[in-house]
This record gives structure tokens, sequence and C-alpha cells, in this order.
């Protein structure tokens, strides 16, 4: 981490974000070695073999019979949860005005870095509340609104989700099935989404308080952004959330579908004028995937310096270090990392300073895809320069390379991006 922080030529305030973080991050390590591969569930005949052992330590205990808890799946760290609330890290880049930590794009990515070289599990919780959950109500809802849902969010005591992917038309949002229709006193949502993060939180954490903020389209086509209420939704019956996806990779990341069964949403919960929704939505995208860049470029580097340290302290042949084409591939992975970290720098500077849509939409596009693909590369290189070692999980640059591999898939596909927005643009000129 403190290689990737040297060169970005810091402010005192950009240090003091990264310092400040950092012990967070490092404990969010922990409990992504600790969770790695763990199972969603046990087998079943696990399961029933406990129940066999119970039965029989009832038997010959009675009430003396020691208890043997279930098994229960631990991917969110909520052993860390007061933790994260007090260092108000649930409102980073929101407005202090409604109790945020009001950071520039730029500042947000600076603590994002962090967080994802240490756990790009959690980075994704953060990302998908702070970076896409919030904004359309940030940016596209009415003071009233705000006031009303961003505090809780900033503080914690409400994750959000964002959902817009149908579990039936993947990257074209235009193609979803959830629907909505005008009823007595608001909209009623029918339909599936698919990937979301954080909506499984509810698993782990009971406790915890989620709203969604969904996309669905009327019978005209139109789409519109609600925010729902996910607890008042599971209390009236009229949400599902599915079980968690067992995921190789950002495994501290819950993630699993909705399904909305007739679920009533106010008429104030509307974000936005009806109709808006898509508009709103590709807004939050278009920030999000420099959010993505980030995310990749901090999981290639903790791959790249574990390789670098590795091959210090390994010999074969003489030391790994000094064979030459070890340095050439230090080298290339060094050069292009840093690369990658100035393209999303600028273009998250760029962004603070203002950009119409078409660039930013180009800006963010082109980060995604140089940085995941580039990151991949490095990470794949890193687990090579381990040996046999890197396939072990003694060592975590295994888990660097299951993680980075959606980088390229979420927030729009790589190839969807170069198609649809990046050759676009170009041949506009």
């Amino acid at each position: 981490m403190d290689r990737l922080v040297r060169f970005l030529d810091l402010t005192e305030d950009e240090q003091q974000i990264v310092a400040d973080f950092r012990p967070l991050a490092e404990g969010l390590r922990e409990h992504a070695r600790s969770i790695d591969l763990e199972p969603e569930r046990l087998p079943e005949w696990y399961g029933d073999k406990l129940q066999s052992v119970r039965a029989e330590l009832a038997k010959k205990l009675g009430d003396d019979a020691p208890e043997i808890p279930e098994y229960k799946a631990r991917w969110y760290p909520v052993d860390y949860l007061n933790e994260l609330k007090e260092a108000g890290i649930f409102g980073a880049g929101m407005p202090e005005e409604y109790g945020g930590i009001e950071f520039s794009y730029w500042q947000f990515i600076l603590m994002s870095f962090g967080l994802s070289y240490y756990d790009a599990g959690f980075s994704v919780v953060m990302g998908a509340h702070a970076k896409l959950a919030a904004p359309p109500i940030i940016d596209f809802g009415t003071k009233e609104q705000k006031e009303r849902f961003i505090p809780d969010m900033a503080s914690g005591e409400r994750l959000g989700c964002f959902a817009l992917t149908g579990p039936e038309t993947g990257s074209n949002p235009a193609a979803g099935k959830c629907t909505y229709e005008r009823s007595l006193g608001g909209f009623k949502l029918n339909g599936g989404k698919a990937w979301i993060s954080n909506a499984p939180i509810k698993h782990y954490h009971p406790e915890q308080k989620l709203y969604a903020t969904t996309f669905a389209r009327n019978e005209e086509g139109k789409w519109s952004c609600f925010v729902v209420d996910l607890d008042a939704a599971l209390e009236a019956g009229t949400v599902d959330i599915g079980k968690p996806e067992h995921k190789v990779g950002i495994r501290s990341s819950p993630t699993s579908t909705l399904y909305f069964n007739d679920c009533m949403v106010p008429e104030e919960n509307l974000i936005g004028e009806e109709g808006a929704g898509l508009m709103i939505a590709f807004n939050t995208l278009n920030r999000c995937r420099l959010f993505v860049a980030a995310q990749a470029l901090a999981i290639g580097y903790a791959a790249y310096d574990e390789a670098r340290d590795f091959v210090q302290n390994r010999s074969s042949f003489g030391r790994l270090a000094d064979n030459g084409l070890v340095r050439k591939h230090i080298a290339d992975m060094a050069t292009k990392l840093r690369a990658g970290v100035h393209l999303v720098k600028d273009g998250s500077k760029l962004l603070d300073t203002g950009r119409t849509a078409d660039e930013l939409q180009q800006m963010a596009s082109e980060a995604k895809v140089y940085a995941t693909e580039m990151a991949e590369e490095v990470c794949l290189l890193a687990l090579k320069l381990h040996g046999g070692n890197g396939i072990t999980m003694e060592y975590d640059v295994n888990r660097h390379v299951r993680d980075i591999l959606v980088t390229s898939i979420y927030e729009g596909p790589n190839d969807v991006l170069r198609q649809y927005v990046i050759a676009t643009q170009a041949f506009k000129g």
C-alpha cells in the first residue's frame, strides 16, 4: 500500500484520509483471510452427522450435554460494524448537512484504494452503498427525500442496494422485466433483480436495515427510480431476498437476487420525475465505473507487492529477483499499474471539476476497461511468480486473482463498454 500511495503527490489532508481508514482496512483483510473458501452452507451429510452427535450427547449426558452451535457463514464482517460506523465510513462522500463526510470524488477514491487493497469484497459493500444506492437520492431527490433517507445511510443505520440488473437481461437494463404500476397512494412493483450487492446482509445480520434504490418500467416502457424500504417490504411479505450467491471472489460482499411481489412503494419514494429512471441509472453507473477501476488497481497493487517481496526472498537457479525475465515482469507490472493509477486520478479530478455526460461516460469507461484488464494480467503474473505456492491458501495472491475476475464484468462488461460507449464516442469526433 505504501508504494501505491507514495507517488500520488497527495496533500496533507489526502494523506490523512489514507491514514485514518488504514487500520480498519487491515482488520478487514484478516476477516477476508478467515472466510476465504468458507462454504455457504455445510454439506447435507455433515449436518446429519452433527444431528446424530447432538442426539447421542443428549442421550448420554442429558441436561449436561454441551451445546453444539449451528453452522453460520461469516461472510459479512458483522464484528467490525461498530468500528466502521464510528469512523464514519458509511457516510463517505455524502453531504455533511445530512451527516456524511463530504469527500471529493478523488478523496473517496483514495479511501477505496485502501479498502480494496486489503479486502476487495468489503470495498464492494461500500461502493454499492455510497456510490450506487445513495447518489440517485443525492443528485435527483428532493430536499425532503434527502433529509428522510440520507442521514440513516450516512450513519450506517441503513445500508443501500442498487437494484437495476434483471435476471433475464444482464447488461441491457432497458430490456429488464421488473414492472411498476400506479396504485392507491403510490406504486406497485413486480419482478426480479439479480446480482444485488448488500441485499443478503439480512442473512448474516438480521438487525441491519436496508434501502434498495430500485428501477422498474411501466406498461408504456418508461423506467422510473424508487427507494424501497426493504424492511417494511419484508414485514409485509412483498419482497423476497434470495440466498447469498456462493462466489469464488469478493466473498465478503454479500450478493443475491431480489423478488418483488405486489410491493407497495409510496408516492414520496419516487426519485426524480416518472420516466427518468434510465437517465438516473446511467448517470450513477458512469461515476461508479471509476470506483471499479480504482478497486481493480488496488487489487493489482496488492498482488504486485506480494510478488515483488516473494521473488526477493526466493531462490531457483539463483535469487529470483536477479533473474532477467523476472525483473522484466516486475518492471512491466510496476509501469502498467502506475499508468493506471494516474488514469483514475486524472479521471476523478476531472469528474470533480464537472464534465458533460458524454465526456464523463467515455472517461469512466476507458479507465475501467484499461484498469481492470491490466490488473487482471498483473494478478495472474504475480501468481505465476509465486510458482506452486501461488495456488496454496498460505498466500493471498490466489485470492487477489479470484477477486480481480469480476471487475471486468460488473458495472458494464468491458466489451459492452467498448462497443456502445468508447467506440461510439470515438466515431463522433
